[in-house]
């Protein structure tokens, strides 16, 4: 199966040609179509059985789709094939043609399903009708309908290729009045780089660094937020652990994928890629019997996504180590490599946080400010020189997440940059305690770090991810006190007294939060 990926797909593909072929095969060797064709083509004969003759015309109309149906779910994949050998790993021709296949293929998949349709139908008739002489009409008319609407669905998608993706995230975009140092700091990055510098500049506690083309809705302004064009997205728990070098360096590497062959593949590929994706979703819900007419052309998309997923991990691969190449142009090579290792370390240590930020809200606590909670967790994390030394000599291997791209190893990295990764992790090890007690580490203000915090509380209260305990003891509009009792104590002091103080603890405002967030009924205690 590895050696052969779509094999499985592929035996779908022809599995209701296969059918149709099979009952035909048997009704001929049953009733001589052959010869009963030849009787009719005698006009008496003709004339006399015509209703028998026109059922063995039905019948042999039956095989002869079958079969070039069988010969089409054979060819298409062998033509996916071939262009993807043609093409190979040029990212130009890539984002072209994929972009036009994608399309062609909807509308083959769109007849296939209809015609697979027929022949099932079709099969299933005459398997009824001559064997227990009663038709399933119920039935025959459940598949039609299921092969019209995923058609019907199909088509829609279409109309949806090629159109900007939409991405939510709860942050704050930036204005550069109030930000002028930060974001005249990265345009000066997007003029050295020779790269245009992103139109917006949005702020946020997830731990990761991105730029992205897509619609952004932002989530935690006083009202939702959509912003159009190119967005860089910082993560503000990340900024507190980055020095200048290696935040010029992360931000160089994203804007890098909007410099020079990489643009067109970022704004082509990517949004055809993700919407095949979803007609995918659409086609893969399979719950009744009449869904089985949706099977040919998810069989037939999922190849195409087979073939092309490889190429796209490829090409991924070959743009970030090229991205990598067009930061290490403007930083120093070893900053970048000392910034992935740091976010693959305090990543894991995010993920803790919130799950214990959830806990306080719970208990009717309410840390003020994540980011500089997060910085203390991280310093008590360097504490522990030996077993931190450990986990940043296995971070060598590890990637660091992105909504899209899969991305090389931090040591595949470090070799295509010539750095001595070894050399970085005890280097970024050894500076990490000594950056984050500065005053160098607070390149956001914590009036805006505040407000980041205040608003993904507000989200998790509003989704039910948190839940304010019920005290009978307090009064309607009285928010409940905080206590100062040690949050996570036993992952590492978070210094309860700085954290949760009550005479400074804001209450959570109740508007800025968008309508359909607010849920019907409490949400598990999970993230999505």
């Amino acid at each position: 199966m590895r050696r052969f990926p779509y094999l499985a797909p592929l035996l779908i593909l022809v599995a209701l040609p296969a059918v149709g072929i099979v009952c035909t095969l048997i009704i001929n060797t049953i009733y001589d179509l052959e010869q009963i064709r030849a009787a009719c083509s005698i006009p008496e004969i003709q004339q006399e059985h015509a209703s028998a003759c026109s059922d063995v015309e039905q019948i042999s109309l039956l095989r002869d789709a079958s079969s070039l149906a069988l010969l089409a779910s054979l060819f298409i994949p062998l033509v996916y094939h071939g262009v993807a050998i043609l093409v190979g790993r040029n990212r130009l021709l890539v984002a072209i043609v994929f972009s036009t296949l994608v399309k062609l293929s909807i509308l083959l998949t769109v007849a296939l399903v209809l015609i697979d349709g027929l022949i099932f139908i079709f099969s299933l008739y005459w398997s009824f009708a001559l064997t227990i002489s009663r038709i399933p009409i119920g039935l025959l008319a459940a598949v039609g309908l299921g092969a019209i609407f995923a058609a019907l669905g199909l088509l829609r998608s279409i109309f949806a290729l090629g159109r900007r993706l939409e991405l939510t995230i709860v942050g704050k975009k930036l204005a550069l009045s109030d930000n002028e140092s930060l974001i005249g700091g990265i345009r000066s990055i997007a003029a050295k780089m020779g790269a245009r510098p992103p139109d917006h500049v949005v702020v946020g506690l997830d731990p990761a660094f991105f730029v992205t083309s897509a619609n952004v809705v932002v989530i935690g302004e006083s009202k939702k937020l959509t912003l159009t064009g190119e967005t860089l997205y910082l993560s503000a728990p990340l900024l507190r652990i980055l020095k200048p070098d290696e935040l010029t360096a992360v931000v160089a590497h994203e804007l890098g994928h909007f410099v020079g062959r990489d643009t067109l593949y970022s704004r082509r590929f990517a949004p055809i890629y993700v919407q095949l994706n979803h007609s995918l979703d659409r086609l893969s819900n399979i719950e009744h019997l009449s869904d089985v007419a949706k099977l040919p052309g998810l069989a037939l998309l999922s190849i195409l996504m087979t073939i092309f997923a490889s190429k796209e991990r490829a090409i991924g691969r070959t743009r970030e180590l090229e991205a990598d190449k067009k930061a290490a142009s403007i930083a120093p090579s070893e900053a970048l490599i000392s910034a992935l290792v740091k976010i693959g370390l305090v990543a894991r240590r995010w993920g803790e946080l919130r799950e214990e930020n959830i806990e306080a809200l719970n208990n009717g606590m309410f840390l003020n400010n994540l980011c500089q909670t997060f910085a203390e967790a991280i310093l008590t994390m360097t504490d522990h020189d030996e077993a931190l030394s450990r986990v940043l000599l296995v971070l060598e291997n590890e990637r660091v997440s992105h909504p899209t791209d899969t991305h090389p190893t931090n040591a595949e990295r470090a070799t295509n940059l010539n750095v001595d990764i070894d050399a970085v992790v005890n280097a970024s090890f050894s500076e990490l305690r000594e950056h984050l007690q500065s005053t160098g580490s607070h390149i956001l203000s914590q009036a805006l770090e505040e407000k980041l915090t205040n608003s993904e509380q507000r989200i998790l209260l509003e989704l039910g991810l948190a839940q304010l305990p019920s005290r009978p003891d307090v009064g309607g509009d009285e928010r409940p006190r905080t206590t100062d009792t040690e949050v996570g104590a036993d992952k590492g002091s978070l210094a309860a007294s700085e954290q949760l103080k009550p005479e400074t603890a804001s209450p959570l405002p109740d508007d800025g939060v968008p309508g359909f967030l607010r849920p019907t009924k409490r949400a598990p205690d999970t993230r999505s």
